[in-house]
């Protein structure tokens, strides 16, 4: 049982590495079908070209396994996916070890677990759920641009040794 336990937390300390530097967490937000509403949700995803990556984040935290072909290169790119509520399992699960997208992910996981309590089945038919009130859809665009923000954000190295190279600085005369 003690190593099982050792186990998981380095499956949550590889994961959270692996998020950090190949992942992405967004809130998408599409119109609906009948162009009066706007849908959002939360979407987590890391990209890799070798496959067996995927393989393990499938494994491990399910989700869907997909490739895709780059544009700009030749070649093809495997991508994990995991939304709503597997993707905030997923994020609740490696937060404690995030250090790049801790902010973005703090904004996600807030916008999923108002999902709880924002929508309220109506009166006359239990299958339906009653319209998202303006509130709740200012909220929910606030958290969309809020992530979106964070996302352009990029801190220095604060270590007093780091240099700077560039390609001139590199080549020797």
């Amino acid at each position: 049982l003690r190593y099982m336990e050792k186990n998981k937390q380095a499956i949550l300390n590889y994961a959270a590495g692996i998020f950090d530097g190949e992942g992405c967490v967004r809130i998408t937000k599409q119109q609906r079908d009948n162009g009066r509403s706007l849908q959002y949700a939360i979407l987590v995803s890391i990209s890799q070209k070798d496959g067996r990556l995927m393989d393990w984040l499938y494994g491990n935290f399910g989700g869907v396994v997909y490739m895709s072909h780059k544009t700009s290169q030749d070649n093809w790119v495997y991508n994990w996916r995991a939304d709503n509520r597997k993707g905030y399992k997923f994020l609740k699960a490696v937060y404690p070890f995030l250090i790049v997208k801790k902010q973005q992910v703090e904004v996600a996981i807030r916008f999923q677990e108002r999902l709880k309590y924002a929508r309220h089945k109506t009166k006359d038919d239990q299958r339906r759920f009653a319209p998202l009130s303006q509130s709740e859809l200012n909220e929910r665009e606030s958290m969309f641009l809020e992530i979106k923000k964070l996302k352009k954000d990029f801190h220095k190295s604060k270590n007093p040794n780091v240099i700077e190279y560039n390609f001139k600085s590199m080549v020797q005369v």
